[in-house]
């Protein structure tokens, strides 16, 4: 009998996980003056890759949220995000996931170094830290590379 209820007891408290998506907003497209760039998913340390949401209580504190998840795996959202910034900026005729298809003048390959949400009382954001590389594919030459 003691066991039923114990039994009884826990089954309410099963939980399933959230998800979450980034919501980017729009922006302006100037003429473009590059050729075409494609840019391939970036990479991910492997917690990111799992879809967990980290958390950064302090400088020396990373947390993870047990029963938070993205909703679309966070490659790709920084990919998409990054494509869409450039085609903003308009300086280049053409900005696309790298698909396989097509010549491109350019590829942009890039690392996520962090994606962490940031708690400041009552204000939550999102802090994201990529670096990437443009190479020029008919001369291999890197054109630009950085961290944001």
């Amino acid at each position: 009998m003691i066991a039923v209820i114990s039994l009884a007891g826990c089954a309410g408290k099963i939980r399933y996980p959230n998800y979450y998506v980034l919501n980017l907003p729009a922006a302006n497209s100037p003429s473009p003056v590059l050729g075409s760039v494609a840019v391939r998913e970036f990479a991910a340390p492997r917690f990111l890759r799992q879809g967990t949401i980290a958390s950064r209580e302090s400088p020396e504190q990373l947390d993870f949220y047990e029963y938070h998840r993205w909703a679309e795996d966070p490659r790709r959202m920084v990919t998409l995000a990054m494509v869409r910034e450039m085609q903003s900026r308009g300086l280049f005729r053409s900005v696309d996931v790298l698909d396989g298809r097509g010549s491109p003048d350019c590829l942009m390959t890039g690392t996520i170094n962090h994606l962490e949400e940031i708690n400041e009382g009552p204000n939550v954001s999102i802090e994201v830290a990529p670096s990437a590389r443009l190479i020029n594919l008919r001369t291999g030459e890197v054109l630009w590379q950085g961290a944001s």
